[in-house]
C-alpha cells in the first residue's frame, strides 16, 4: 500500500455530500514547496473522505490547514481539447485541522480518523 501524509492548505470549502446512505467529500489541498532553485511552487492534491470523517469536514473552509493521511493513487484522464491530465488522488484516513486563520486561531478539534 501507498500511503502518503500532507500538510496544506485546503483549496475551496468542502462540500459534504450524501448518495445512497453514504456520506463522502472531495476537496484540493494546495502544499507548498519549492524547486532546487528555491523558487516557489504550489502543488494540489484531490482528497476523497468518507462517512463521519466527511461529516467532520462540513466546519472546515477554504484555506484552512489541514494534516491528511492515508493511501493514494494517481491517474490520468483526457480534458477538454484532447489535453492529457495527471492527478494523484488521496483516500483520507486521518484528517487533522491545525490551524484556522479565518477564525484566528489554531485548530482546538481532535483528529478525526475514517471507521
Amino acid at each position: 500500500m501507498k500511503l502518503a501524509t500532507l500538510i496544506g492548505s485546503i483549496g475551496s470549502k468542502p462540500v459534504v455530500k450524501r448518495s445512497k446512505g453514504t456520506t463522502y467529500c472531495n476537496f484540493s489541498v494546495a502544499v507548498d514547496d519549492s524547486d532546487r532553485d528555491g523558487n516557489a511552487v504550489t502543488e494540489w492534491y484531490e482528497v476523497v473522505a468518507f462517512g463521519a470523517l466527511a461529516s467532520s469536514l462540513e466546519r472546515a473552509e477554504s484555506g484552512d490547514e489541514v494534516c491528511v493521511h492515508g493511501p493514494f493513487r494517481q491517474r490520468t484522464y483526457t480534458g477538454l481539447g484532447g489535453v492529457q491530465h495527471h492527478e494523484i488522488e488521496i483516500r483520507a484516513f486521518t484528517i487533522k485541522f491545525l490551524r484556522c486563520p479565518r477564525r484566528g486561531r489554531p485548530a482546538k478539534q481532535p483528529a478525526a480518523a475514517a471507521p
